[in-house]
């Protein structure tokens, strides 16, 4: 009976009180928990869909830059009524948006003080981080504090459900955990993770991405990296893929001149910028690759050597046991170079860059040696990656003692 008179009262004491009494108390002690300014655009309370004091349109350190929550609920209930002004438990703040640095600097802005409330946990609902012109969010998630008010963990989820990240401070640097299932890429080119798990530590200065493992169209994909924002942003890496299905990998990138077949290699990455937004508009990629058993679509490298005379064709396929290239990615140009194509007896080597506006420009010499029947071509390959386009000379087929063709010189390099 005394339990329910104390939380009647609670509930009632709000509306026999004027704001400025809320303003008066409240505003220095949210000041003192979170170590800077607060500023707080109205003080309200509701009663559903539980008792519960909000403020709304708070802002951090007079600058919305730094922080802006549209409202923050402090619920009502048995625990925070006993333990007012001693513990607060399942405060909510919906509507937040952090600059970078008040986000990594939370373990030391909500760092418990004498005679303030100690937090036991904070639900973060539909929260982001502004980065630049974009923003990292909205996402979910709770902030969990040890017994003695210390930060101790964040974990975030995104609306699906499909990702979620966990940070946990240690000794001035954070320790990382994403764990992805059925999540898209969400910048970039829309690559599709069965499962992704990166393991890190991160400081002020950027991220130490330790561990990628990732499983994505039936092959494995490992490695590390690191992100640095002190000075520009920059994301560096390096990744191995072993036994990806070519073909759903190939068609995120175009769905007509693709490959089938099971992709292994290694690449490395660099991206970089003076803000995060444009951080993957110019990419810089150099792998070397391997493909095996499948079929290159719309590019027929084996009709030219069939030709009798000079001819131009359009679409088509190749079959081949191995591929390997180099490939080289720029801003507005992909260069596959130092490319050989295998299938038996059937060889062709050269290269072949796209261009702005996906203009395709490059040149093979084909081959075919079956004991006494040696045929070969030189292939000019144009148009663009929907409409392939090939133009090529008669079929050579050397009489006894003649040299055997050429190879195609390589594609021009990317600028």
């Amino acid at each position: 009976m005394a339990l329910l008179l104390i939380l009647l009262v609670a509930a009632a004491l709000p509306f026999a009180l004027p704001s400025s009494v809320y303003e008066g108390q409240l505003g220095p002690t949210l000041q003192r928990m979170a170590h800077g300014n607060i500023k707080v655009g109205q003080y309200t309370f509701e009663y559903t869909p539980r008792p519960a004091l909000v403020l709304q349109n708070v802002i951090i350190d007079n600058d919305p830059a730094v922080g802006k929550i549209d409202r923050i609920a402090v619920p009502i209930n048995a625990y925070n009524v006993l333990n007012w002004g001693k513990a607060l438990r399942d405060v909510e703040i919906e509507g937040g948006k952090f600059s970078p640095t008040f986000a990594i600097s939370l373990p030391q802005r909500l760092k418990p003080e004498p005679e303030t409330p100690r937090l036991t946990d904070l639900k973060l609902i539909k929260s982001s981080v502004v980065v630049g012109q974009g923003e990292l969010g909205p996402v979910d998630g709770t902030v969990r504090f040890d017994q003695n008010g210390q930060l101790a963990e964040l974990m975030i989820t995104d609306s699906e459900r499909h990702l979620e990240l966990h940070i946990e401070p240690k000794e001035g640097v954070f320790a990382l955990t994403l764990n992805a299932s059925n999540w898209e890429l969400p910048f970039g080119y829309p690559v599709k993770f069965d499962s992704l798990l990166l393991k890190g530590v991160g400081n002020s200065a950027g991220i130490v991405i330790e561990d990628i493992r990732a499983d994505l169209y039936s092959g494995i994909v490992t490695g590390n990296g690191q992100l640095n924002w002190g000075d520009g942003w920059q994301l560096s890496g390096t990744v191995r893929s072993n036994g990806l299905q070519a073909e759903p990998f190939s068609q995120v990138f175009t769905k007509t001149t693709r490959s089938s077949g099971r992709l292994v290699g290694e690449a490395n990455f660099v991206f970089k910028a003076a803000d995060y937004p444009q951080l993957f508009d110019a990419p810089a990629i150099d792998a070397k690759l391997q493909l095996r058993d499948g079929i290159l679509y719309n590019l027929d490298l084996v009709t030219p050597l069939k030709s009798q005379g000079s001819g131009a064709y359009h679409g088509g396929q190749t079959t081949f046991a191995t591929v390997d290239t180099l490939l080289q990615i720029r801003p507005n140009v992909v260069q596959f170079s130092k490319t050989r194509i295998e299938s038996g007896k059937y060889l062709a080597v050269g290269g072949l860059t796209i261009g702005a506006g996906q203009k395709l420009n490059g040149s093979f010499a084909a081959r075919v040696n079956s004991g006494a029947l040696v045929v070969s071509n030189q292939i000019q390959i144009a148009g663009t990656l929907d409409k392939t386009q090939f133009h090529t000379g008669a079929a050579y087929r050397p009489r006894e003692g003649d040299a055997p063709a050429e190879p195609a010189p390589e594609a021009p390099a990317a600028q």
